[in-house]
């Protein structure tokens, strides 16, 4: 949950310097001379704006993926932290691209009005890149130190964030020795090999059954049924031939 509240407050904060920089900071920039309030004006009158509801809406999307995240972990719907923080670094590493498609908008109109590239003349705008880079630098080594763990961590401890009873706790606990259990492992291929074995042997015996029926009906169709057709009936042919 500590995670989950830290990931939280990263991604809030991202969220609210990025409109910060993009309906503020980046048009001051655009045009140092100028008020933000004759910056409006300018862009009313050249018949351009900032684009503000489609900004506030783009980086509104990982904030609200963050509280819904905030909210199943208070809610132990995810209590591994290390799947936690991989989501809320994931989150960051794409905030970058979000930011891009938010203020694409205000540097057009800026453009179009002051004759201008568009681009981000503010200082604040590295932040970000800093900020989604280190992301995803940690995001690689959580998921592998996070696998490394979950691999050589003691049964007891893979199943100590999972929500369950004390009964199912411990057959879970129990079930995961014994998978570990080299034992456990050669007493199952011993198994496999003995099962292996009983089936090849009962497909024998059907075979020689099914051969052993073959004789007996090749028998009956030469010997015992001409003898019925003959008349010699209830006679059996052995002691007939006798």
């Amino acid at each position: 949950m500590v995670v989950a509240a830290v990931g939280t407050a990263l991604v809030l904060g991202y969220a609210a310097l990025a409109l910060v920089q993009i309906l503020y900071l980046k048009p001051l920039a655009a045009a140092p001379s100028r008020t933000l309030a004759e910056i409006h004006s300018d862009l009313a009158a050249a018949g351009e704006s900032l684009g503000a509801p489609m900004a506030f809406v783009i980086m509104g999307v990982g904030p609200i993926f963050a509280v819904v995240i905030l909210g199943l972990a208070v809610a132990r719907r995810i209590t591994n932290p290390w799947v936690t923080a991989l989501i809320y670094l994931a989150v960051l590493t794409v905030g970058p691209g979000a930011y891009f498609v938010a203020s694409f908008g205000a540097g057009m109109s800026l453009a179009d009005t002051y004759g201008i590239s568009g681009g981000d003349d503010s200082p604040w705008a590295r932040p970000f890149c800093v900020v989604s880079l280190a992301a995803a630098v940690s995001l690689v080594a959580a998921a592998i130190v996070g696998t490394k763990k979950s691999r050589f961590a003691p049964p007891s401890d893979r199943v100590a964030n999972v929500t369950l009873p004390d009964g199912l706790r411990t057959r879970a606990v129990r079930a995961e020795r014994l998978e570990s259990d080299p034992s456990t492992r050669r007493a199952r291929a011993g198994h496999l090999c003995v099962r292996s074995r009983r089936e090849a042997l009962c497909r024998k015996v059907k075979a020689s059954e099914c051969v052993l029926c073959a004789a007996l009906r090749s028998a009956l169709a030469q010997d015992y049924l001409p003898r019925l057709a003959d008349g010699a009936i209830g006679t059996s042919p052995w002691t007939a031939s006798a």
